[in-house]
């Protein structure tokens, strides 16, 4: 019985109009709820003074020049098929219409993981990215070719081997 009571009365008191009297920031906040032009929404937002709940102004009228219409979900699917457009063409050059190039190997060396390591007299250096064995020497005329994805081959007119390589410097 007296559980029921304390439910009535609350639910009295909730709905009684004291409550039911917005407070001044209530009132702003739907009053920039009500607008439909988003920089005007925005400007009624900002516009409000939260220290003293109450509208420091009342909802901003904005020039017709200054009323930016735009609908967010468009552009968010215009730059995300922009994105995905672009996507893995992140290396790829402008204008890239060389498919091969070739020089003489000015040296020769290994790292430590014995990958070969060309440096060209056109001050290219390439080093080798797999496994394998290619035969190469100093003074020779060997080419860069492209390959597919991105990725890049060393070759020779003399032998029938490829190695696959990335350029260092």
């Amino acid at each position: 019985m007296i559980k029921r009571l304390l439910t009535i009365s609350s639910l009295l008191l909730c709905f009684s109009p004291i409550s039911m009297a917005q407070s001044p920031l209530a009132n702003a906040l739907e009053q920039c709820r009500t607008l439909t032009q988003t920089a005007q929404r925005l400007a009624c937002y900002d516009a409000i003074n939260t220290s003293t709940n109450t509208l420091s102004t009342s909802a901003p009228t904005l020039a017709p020049a200054e009323v930016v219409q735009t609908k967010p979900e468009v552009a968010a699917e215009v730059d995300l098929k922009t994105i995905e457009s672009q996507f893995g063409h992140e290396r790829k050059q402008a204008v890239d219409n060389i498919e091969q190039i070739t020089s003489i190997v000015r040296k020769v060396s290994y790292s430590l993981r014995k990958e070969v390591i060309v440096e060209f007299e056109n001050d290219q250096v390439w080093r080798q990215t797999h496994s394998g064995f290619y035969p190469i020497s100093v003074g020779e005329a060997h080419h860069i070719k492209r390959g597919a994805v991105g990725s890049f081959y060393l070759a020779n007119d003399k032998n029938n081997r490829t190695l696959k390589v990335r350029r260092i410097d």
